[in-house]
């Protein structure tokens, strides 16, 4: 079962077996976290789609995830834009072992993987990196495209933004990029 909760500022990521902690937000919200849930961690990720050279202005971008240990599944609202200004978020799941099974830049297109993995542990702020999705499609209406895959490391504009709003949550940060699974695929998806 999938909730999907959108949050203005941060964002979070809600399984219905208690995976991840519901109320996104700041500082005070990571401090919670440890609190009430030891065995959580807390990930900063960033994602972009890329089609023929331009990144695509995602007003929304969604990232599919699951637990490798336990199938536990759900959807990261994890980038918005408000007044033309990107927003990032901080999410908190659980311990162990996740994978990126999706990504979906609302309204534009929608890429199924799996992806990248990347781990959790308990009580840490992690910085997974950027997730990047670049192709090239033919055609007003293409339903399918070879694209590459691959991780960088966090804009710089993306960090500042969060340090803004979790500046003793960022600080804490270690950098352990997510490692990609499929380089290169064919991809079908909508509005590709």
């Amino acid at each position: 079962m999938r909730i999907t909760i959108r949050a203005a500022a941060l964002s979070t990521l809600l399984l219905a077996n208690g995976s991840a902690l519901a109320e996104p937000g700041g500082d005070e919200w990571a401090a919670k976290l440890q609190i009430e849930k030891p065995d959580f961690g807390i990930v900063v990720l960033d994602a972009v789609v890329i089609k023929n050279k331009i990144p695509l202005g995602c007003s929304i971008t969604y990232v599919g995830v699951a637990k490798a240990e336990g199938g536990a599944r759900g959807l990261l609202e994890n980038s918005s834009q408000f007044l033309g200004k990107r927003t990032w978020g901080l999410s908190g799941l659980a311990s162990g072992q996740w994978t990126i099974t999706s990504l979906e830049c609302k309204g534009n297109a929608k890429f199924n993987g799996p992806f990248a993995r990347f781990v959790v542990r308990p009580r840490e702020v992690t910085n997974i990196g950027k997730l990047v999705i670049e192709y090239e499609a033919q055609g007003l209406f293409p339903q399918s495209a070879t694209a590459r895959v691959r991780v960088d490391k966090s804009d710089a504009e993306h960090l500042a933004n969060l340090r803004e709003k979790a500046p003793r949550t960022l600080q804490k940060a270690v950098s352990r990029p997510m490692v990609v699974l499929q380089s290169v695929g064919r991809f079908n998806g909508m509005g590709l």
